[in-house]
């Protein structure tokens, strides 16, 4: 039988420790969960909620990525598509 209080209290000290040191979320948005999903946007924020980078990512499938995640307006055409998207990032922060 689950001890809610015991769980409760262990999910409160791993949240508390973790608000204690510096970390980033990473958030990716994609056209779906199957093998051939892609990813068509990319975010990281810090943990107080500040934006760091968010960026649309070029999909080989362009018009499926727009019909299956519902993603109306971006500049889509001017978004770089993922290997760029690293390279410049790796460029940016170097």
């Amino acid at each position: 039988m689950p001890n809610f209080k015991e769980d409760r209290l262990s999910a409160s000290k791993w949240a508390y420790n973790l608000l204690q040191s510096d970390f980033v979320v990473l958030d990716t948005e994609t056209t779906g969960l199957g093998p051939d999903a892609e990813i068509c946007e990319i975010a990281i924020t810090n943990k107080h909620g500040r934006n760091l980078f968010s960026s649309l990512v070029k999909q080989a499938t362009l018009h499926a990525v727009i019909a299956q995640a519902g993603i109306a307006g971006g500049n889509w055409e001017m978004a770089p598509d993922g290997s760029g998207l690293v390279r410049r990032e790796v460029q940016t922060s170097s």
